[in-house]
């Protein structure tokens, strides 16, 4: 605490460090450019009447509706999209097989090879992969006005511990892998070890509860 009055509030702790980007930072989209829709521009499918798409080993796929933001001139043939997997720690889809593909419809044409890599959020050689990199493909009508496409990943294994629904987010960038934009799915994720009876799961307070010399609560 700042005697001084730098920390207005009896009880509020502040930690203050260096944060160090790894990649390197690019611009974000401007409008006009490719952009996904920033509510439902991401949107889970096979989800259950509270939205939540329910992970199991015989149901390790995810599947998306892509749409683009009003402001967009179209996401086109070749833009990246990056899925990060949250938590990082408890997803590794290093070893599993990473397969993609664009559901067809009647109304507009998305067909061809859809590439999927793996990627990791923090390099090296004992981290995880928990960022899956999706390559529109080539064939493809351009995501624009009430123009979209249905993206299916699957192989994607499992989580290696309990997922309560968690919203993935989700990167779009240009052909060139420039023009970036960050938006969260509509929908959550979630995986519950079907040989568990249980599972355990913490609440996290940010903010004291209480009063006097002891405001915050015992672990």
């Amino acid at each position: 605490r700042y005697e001084s009055g730098g920390c207005l509030r009896e009880f509020e702790f502040y930690e203050l460090g260096e944060a160090h980007v790894n990649p390197g930072t690019l611009e974000a989209a401007s409008p006009g450019q490719g952009m996904l829709e920033h509510v439902a521009g991401f949107q889970l499918q096979e989800v259950d009447e509270n939205g939540v798409r329910h992970l199991a080993p015989d149901q390790a796929f995810i599947q998306a509706q892509l749409r683009a933001s009003s402001e967009s001139t179209g996401i086109n043939r070749s833009s990246i999209l990056r899925i990060f997997l949250a938590p990082f720690t408890r997803w590794n889809v290093g070893s599993s097989p990473c397969v993609a593909q664009c559901l067809t419809s009647d109304e507009a044409v998305c067909s061809g090879e859809v590439a999927c890599a793996r990627e990791q959020v923090v390099p090296g050689e004992k981290q995880n992969f928990n960022i899956l990199k999706i390559t529109l493909p080539m064939q493809m009508d351009s995501i624009v006005g009430s123009v979209s496409h249905t993206i299916r990943i699957d192989g994607l294994g499992m989580p290696s511990a309990v997922l309560f629904p968690t919203r993935l987010g989700v990167q779009l960038s240009s052909p060139v892998d420039d023009a970036l934009q960050y938006v969260l799915s509509r929908g959550h994720i979630a995986y519950i070890d079907p040989g568990a009876s249980t599972a355990d799961g913490r609440l996290l307070m940010t903010s004291q509860s209480g009063s006097g010399p002891n405001p915050f609560p015992a672990a």
